[in-house]
């Protein structure tokens, strides 16, 4: 019941684990999330509409290979998106509306694996994914003489942008851990990470 605008906001998760015998079980994730924002200023000179969603979809799916050896695989997607609309109207002032879109995506596919003896940990695994986002931005603001401040010029700003960059990004580490004594426990661990989505690699 605010004065100046108005929220909505909902979320939902769900989830199924299913067993196909004791060794080999799967799980299925699903998390959504949603808002909305209406929101004008009280002299009605500024208004603006915003909504934003978000959806997660993983599935892990692990298998026991032996006492000792253990698998999981886990394939997730991930959609982000966010859209913006707005207004400004002051006569004699400022005029001006943008109009901003947003999506990001990411397709991941993750594998671990770990080998345990009576006093030795052997974990490895490698993480794939692949990224893209697309950006559709209008926006235009015309300034009257003498605003912000006395003698100022009049200006107007135009921007168009519609960008859409993509890349991926590969890991994968080693870690070993032991227990020397019932005291002494050590750990040494390798990592390697790339990503392709920068401007420099």
């Amino acid at each position: 019941d605010s004065d100046i605008g108005e929220l909505r906001y909902q979320d939902g998760f769900a989830r199924v684990d299913y067993a196909w015998s004791p060794a080999t079980r799967g799980s299925l994730h699903l998390l959504l999330a949603s808002d909305k924002v209406e929101i004008t200023n009280t002299t009605d000179t500024e208004t603006a509409t915003a909504e934003y969603s978000n959806a997660y979809v993983w599935g892990t799916l692990g298998h026991d290979w032996s006492e000792r050896l253990t698998t999981t695989a886990m394939l997730s997607f991930t959609d982000v998106a966010a859209e913006r609309q707005a207004e400004v109207a002051e006569p004699a002032r400022r005029t001006g509306t943008v109009d901003d879109e947003r999506d990001y995506d990411v397709l991941g596919l993750k594998l671990d694996a770990s080998y345990a003896t009576d006093r030795w940990l052997q974990r490895a695994g490698l993480d794939v994914r692949s990224l893209k986002a697309a950006y559709d931005y209008v926006g235009s603001v015309d300034f009257a003489p003498d605003y912000p401040f006395p003698g100022a010029g009049a200006q107007d700003i135009d921007r168009a942008l519609a960008p859409n960059p993509s890349g991926e990004h590969f890991a994968a580490y080693y870690t070993v851990r032991g227990r020397l004594t019932d005291s002494l426990t050590v750990e040494a661990g390798l990592r390697w990470d790339e990503q392709t989505y920068g401007a420099d690699a």
